[in-house]
C-alpha cells in the first residue's frame, strides 16, 4: 500500500494513469453513441465522433483537475474563460503536431506505421503534459495579475509612497522576477549558480574586490554569488522592496540595504563590480545605467542578465496573458537597444550575447534534453536570437584597469612544485604579461617557468632572453625547425623538473585567477586537472561556431567510442603529475597533441577532474592565433582513430604508478 501511495504521489504517474482512463472513456463513449444509440450513418458517425471527442476532452480536463493538478483554483470564471480554452488549445497543438508534422515526416522517412503511431502518441502526450503543467493548470498565486495587484497595494502604503518612480519600477521588476523563479522555473537554483559562475569568470574575480548586486529580492542569486566567491569578496545587496518578505534569506556576511531610491542609499560609495538580474526597463534604463556608471570604480565592470523579448516562448506567453487581461508589467529592451544605451552612457568593452536555451516550458525532468545543446545553440547564427536571456557586460574607463596584487597560493604542499610549460610562437605581446601574472598570483607554487619559443619570427626570443637574465625562475627553451605545438610541448615537458606540470597557452593571461581551481583539484588528489570550456559554468565569448561544432562532435564521438563521461579534454590548460607525462607517448606534431594529453591519461586510468574556465577570443592587442581548423582538424580524428584501435586490440592502457584512483568528474 505504501509503495502504491509513493508511486501515486508522482505527478507524471498520475498523468499517465488518468490519460489511460480518459482514453478508455473516449472509446466506450464512441461505441455507445454509434452502436447503442444507432448513430451509424456517415453523417451521424461524424457527429458522434466530434461529440465523443469534445465530451472526452471535458472529461479529461476535470479528471486532471481533480487528481493531477488538484492545487489550482476552482473559480468558475477562471475555469470557463481561461483554463478550458487553453486546455483545448493544448490538445489542438498536440494533435496538429502529431498528425500534420510528426506523422508525415516519419512516414516520409519510412518508419514502420506502428512505431510511427507510438512515437506520435508519446510526443503528443509530452506536449500536452508540458502545456498543461506550465500554462493551463499553473498556480494562479504567482500570476501577473496577482503580482500587479500586490504591487498596487504596496504603492498605496505610506512607506512605499516614499519611493522614487524609478525605484518603484525596480521594485515591481524585482518581485515579478523572484515570483517567476519560485513558481515557474524548476531549476532556478542551478540556473543562478551558472550565472554566478559566469559572473566570476567574466570579471576574473580576485579576493577583496567589492561587489554590488542591485535588486537582490529574496537573495536567490546573492547566495550563489557568495558561494562562488568563496566568501573572499565584500558583497552589498540592494532591494527596492520596502517590505522585503525575503530578508531572512540573505546570508549574514552580506550587507543588505533596503532602498527607496537607487542612488541615495549608496551615496559616495563605489564598487569594483555591479551585477543585476532582469531589472532594466524601458522606462528607467537610462537613469539606472547612469547611476551604475557612477557607482563603479574606474575600470569597474557591470554585468546584466535580461529577459530576451525575441524569445518565442516568452512572446507566446505574453500574448496569452494579455488576451486574458494579465498584461506583463515589464517593458523589455532587445539586444541592440541595450547595447546602444550602455554605449551612450560611456562604458567601454561593451558586448551583449544571447544566453541560455534551458528554460520553461521544459520541466525539471526534461531539462537534460537541451542542457548539453545550449552552448551550441547560443552561438548558432539566427537560432541564438531565440535564447531565454541576454548577457550584457561593460567596463567603466579606463580600458587598462589596475588589478589587486594578491597571492592565490592556498595549498602549502604545492609550494615550489609547479613547472609551467608555455609554447610560444610570435607571442611578444603576450608572454611577458603572462609570466608577470603567474609570478604575482602563484609565485609560491612556482618551481620554474619554461616558455618554449617555437621559432618565432617576431621579438619573442628577445623578450624571453631579457626576462631570463633578470629572473632565474624563467628558463626559456629555444627550438629549431620544424615548428609545431606538439613538438614544442614535448620539448618543454622533457626538461620540466617540478612535481607537477602546468601546460597553458600564451593568451591565457586573462584567466589566471581561475587557474586556482586546477590547483584545488591537485590538492584534492587528482592526477590531472583540465580547464573545461564547455561546462555549464564556463563562459565562451566570440568562439567561432564551426570550432564549437567540431569540438562537440569530436567529444561526442569520443564518449561513445570509449564509453567515458567527459566534456572537454582538448584544451591546453592542464595540470599533470609529472610522472603521467613520463608514462605517455605523444606523437602529434601540431595542436592535436592536446587530444593526446587529454585522452591517453584518461584511458590509462589516471584520475581526471574538469574545472570550468572562461574562453575569450583574442583581442587585437593580443595578436593572431595560429590555430586553423581545416589545417589541424585531421590530426584530432587521427588521434581518436588510433586510440580506438588500441582499445579494440587490447593495448595496455595502464599507468606505471598512479595515485588513488578516482572516477572522472564531469561538471554540469
Amino acid at each position: 500500500m505504501e509503495l502504491f501511495q509513493s508511486i501515486w504521489r508522482k505527478q507524471i504517474v498520475r498523468y499517465l494513469i488518468c490519460g489511460a482512463i480518459t482514453a478508455a472513456f473516449n472509446v466506450v463513449l464512441l461505441f455507445s453513441l454509434v452502436e447503442i444509440l444507432n448513430l451509424n450513418t456517415p453523417l451521424l458517425r461524424n457527429v458522434a465522433n466530434i461529440s465523443a471527442l469534445e465530451i472526452s476532452l471535458l472529461f479529461s480536463f476535470f479528471v486532471y483537475r481533480l487528481w493531477v493538478w488538484p492545487a489550482t483554483t476552482w473559480r468558475i470564471k477562471e475555469i470557463i474563460f481561461y483554463q478550458i480554452p487553453l486546455y483545448h488549445l493544448s490538445a489542438g497543438i498536440a494533435i496538429f503536431t502529431r498528425s500534420f508534422i510528426l506523422f508525415p515526416l516519419m512516414d516520409w522517412l519510412g518508419i514502420y506505421y506502428t512505431i510511427n503511431v507510438l512515437i506520435g502518441i508519446v510526443i503528443g502526450s509530452v506536449l500536452n503534459y508540458l502545456f498543461s503543467d506550465r500554462i493551463v493548470f499553473r498556480t494562479r498565486t504567482g500570476d501577473i495579475d496577482s503580482l500587479v495587484s500586490r504591487a498596487s497595494t504596496l504603492i498605496e502604503d505610506s512607506v512605499l509612497a516614499l519611493q522614487t518612480p524609478a525605484a518603484k519600477v525596480l521594485g515591481v521588476r524585482e518581485r515579478y522576477r523572484d515570483r517567476y523563479w519560485e513558481k515557474r522555473d524548476p531549476i532556478y537554483q542551478d540556473r543562478l549558480l551558472w550565472r554566478a559562475q559566469s559572473f566570476r569568470h567574466l570579471t576574473h574575480l580576485l579576493p577583496g574586490q567589492t561587489i554590488l548586486e542591485i535588486g537582490c529580492g529574496k537573495g536567490f542569486f546573492t547566495r550563489q554569488l557568495l558561494k562562488v566567491s568563496r566568501g573572499e569578496n565584500p558583497i552589498t545587496a540592494v532591494t527596492f522592496n520596502l517590505k522585503p518578505d525575503g530578508i531572512n534569506y540573505i546570508p549574514e556576511p552580506i550587507e543588505l540595504i533596503v532602498a527607496n531610491e537607487i542612488s541615495g542609499a549608496l551615496e559616495n560609495r563605489q564598487f569594483d563590480f555591479v551585477v543585476a538580474m532582469d531589472l532594466l526597463d524601458r522606462s528607467n534604463c537610462a537613469s539606472v545605467l547612469k547611476t551604475v556608471y557612477d557607482l563603479l570604480k574606474p575600470g569597474g565592470q557591470v554585468i546584466f542578465y535580461e529577459s530576451n523579448p525575441w524569445n518565442v516562448i516568452l512572446k507566446f506567453r505574453r500574448l496569452i496573458s494579455q488576451l486574458f487581461g494579465n498584461k506583463d508589467p515589464r517593458h523589455l529592451l532587445n539586444r541592440s537597444e541595450l547595447y546602444e544605451l550602455i554605449s551612450e552612457v560611456g562604458f567601454l568593452k561593451v558586448f551583449s550575447v544571447f544566453n541560455d536555451f534551458v528554460y520553461a516550458p521544459l520541466n525539471k525532468h526534461l531539462i537534460w534534453l537541451l542542457r548539453n545543446l545550449s552552448i551550441l545553440l547560443e552561438n548558432a547564427p539566427f537560432i541564438q536570437t531565440f535564447a531565454g536571456s541576454i548577457l550584457i557586460h561593460a567596463q567603466k574607463p579606463p580600458r587598462a584597469a589596475e588589478r589587486p596584487i594578491v597571492s592565490l597560493c592556498e595549498h602549502r604542499p604545492l609550494h615550489g612544485a609547479i613547472s609551467v610549460v608555455v609554447p610560444c610562437h610570435n607571442e611578444e605581446m603576450n608572454i611577458e604579461s603572462l609570466i608577470n601574472g603567474l609570478k604575482t598570483y602563484f609565485g609560491e607554487y612556482l618551481h620554474e617557468i619554461i616558455p618554449v619559443d617555437d621559432n618565432s619570427k617576431d621579438n619573442t626570443c628577445g623578450v624571453l632572453q631579457r626576462l631570463a637574465e633578470t629572473d632565474p625562475l624563467i628558463k626559456p627553451f629555444f627550438r629549431t625547425p620544424p615548428n609545431g605545438v606538439g613538438r614544442a610541448l614535448r620539448d618543454g615537458y622533457s626538461v620540466a623538473t617540478g612535481r607537477y606540470i602546468l601546460s597553458m597557452d600564451c593568451d591565457f593571461q586573462h584567466l589566471l585567477p581561475e587557474i586556482r581551481d586546477l590547483f584545488d583539484a591537485a590538492a584534492e588528489g587528482y592526477d590531472i586537472a583540465i580547464g573545461s570550456r564547455f561546462s555549464r559554468h564556463s563562459v565562451i565569448l566570440n568562439y567561432p561556431f564551426q570550432k564549437i561544432v567540431a569540438n562537440r562532435g569530436f567529444h561526442m564521438l569520443a564518449r561513445v567510442l570509449f564509453w567515458r563521461n567527459f566534456r572537454d579534454l582538448t584544451n591546453n590548460l592542464k595540470l599533470f603529475r609529472r610522472e603521467i607525462l613520463d608514462n605517455i607517448q605523444l606523437t602529434q606534431p601540431g595542436f592535436a597533441v592536446n587530444a593526446e594529453t587529454g585522452l591517453k591519461p584518461l584511458l590509462m586510468g589516471y584520475s581526471v577532474k574538469e574545472v570550468p574556465i572562461s574562453w575569450i577570443n583574442r583581442t587585437p592587442d593580443m595578436g593572431v592565433s595560429s590555430f586553423r581548423l581545416v589545417k589541424v582538424g585531421g590530426g584530432y580524428w587521427q588521434v581518436l582513430f588510433k586510440l580506438w584501435l588500441e582499445v579494440v586490440v587490447g593495448s595496455n592502457f595502464h599507468p606505471k604508478q598512479t595515485s588513488t584512483q578516482k572516477t572522472v568528474i564531469r561538471l554540469k
